[in-house]
């Protein structure tokens, strides 16, 4: 969450950020917040007109213009994923009072993203706030089950994997190899493999991460799950390669990595469409507007 005098801007769900804090609402306030789903929640604790505003890439490292060509050939896999495990939110940094009430709470009901804003809210409202921690560690611990399960169905790909050293607790025997630097090494790799993985964490339930701007943006290859907000921008098989369930995604990869053309076609014009409206200085612009019509 970024605070600024007249305006805050909130990333991704804004519950865990913002919890029971409507004290902080103010008529000065202009807040942006890139999960459609919190609108109604932010509105009836004083956080009048909320604004959808999306994430996007940073044209200045993000750019298949900036990247070194050697960085690039360092990066050759036929397929790759970037991600955390998880594994730290959900089974680390959460006290064990908490880790015990979630653990109840996940085979109690199992928190997902299409459960997030109805059950969360409700322990807001309630005002059990030790009740609502426990929600938000059940949500990792559903974001962990979520990329187990994908690691561990494309690992019979040989997929590439780039991330934290608990993946080996999430996944044992999963090769995993370490974080690779956002602005230096990422775009990267984006551009050299030839199919990016993607999914997405359980607390955003429309909205998308940065893999969905950052890849196309340096013209790489993108296969991710069907995002509200991605579908909005882009067409499956067009600009942009979606899926429904692991067998889909499994299957598409397969496809793809042996299709080089349809996959070039579908990254160029994923690439058109994010310099041309999905950039940072385009959210930012919007952004500006915002606030002049509003504050002048």
């Amino acid at each position: 969450m970024i605070c600024h005098s007249n305006s805050i801007v909130v990333c991704g769900s804004p519950h865990a950020y913002l919890g029971g804090a409507n004290k902080n609402a103010a008529s000065n306030l202009q807040l942006f917040c890139f999960e459609r789903t919190a609108f109604s929640w932010l509105s009836k604790n004083g956080y009048g007109n909320p604004v959808f505003l999306p994430t996007g890439a940073n044209g200045r490292f993000f750019n298949i213009g900036k990247i070194n060509p050697a960085q690039i050939t360092k990066f050759r896999f036929p397929l790759s994923f970037a991600g955390n495990s998880w594994w730290l939110k959900a089974r680390v940094e959460p006290s064990k009072q908490v880790r015990k009430a979630a653990k109840e709470l996940w085979h109690k009901q199992k928190i997902t993203r299409l459960t997030l804003v109805e059950s969360c809210e409700k322990l807001l409202e309630n005002g059990d706030r030790k009740l609502f921690a426990a929600a938000q560690v059940a949500l990792a611990e559903a974001s962990m089950d979520t990329r187990k399960q994908f690691i561990d169905r494309f690992s019979k790909l040989n997929v590439k994997l780039f991330g934290d050293k608990y993946w080996e607790k999430v996944s044992p025997g999963v090769k995993v190899s370490p974080y690779l630097d956002y602005h230096a090494e990422l775009p990267a790799l984006f551009v050299g493999s030839n199919v990016n993985l993607n999914v997405t964490a359980e607390h955003m339930p429309t909205a998308v991460n940065q893999r969905v701007w950052d890849v196309p943006a340096v013209g790489g290859f993108l296969l991710t799950d069907t995002q509200e907000d991605a579908l909005s921008v882009f067409i499956d098989g067009e600009s942009m390669a979606f899926y429904t369930s692991l067998d889909e995604a499994a299957s598409k990869a397969k496809f793809y990595l042996s299709h080089a053309e349809i996959r070039a076609r579908i990254s160029q014009k994923g690439a058109a469409i994010i310099h041309q409206s999905h950039i940072m200085t385009h959210r930012l612009q919007y952004m500006y507007n915002v606030m002049k019509k509003r504050f002048g």
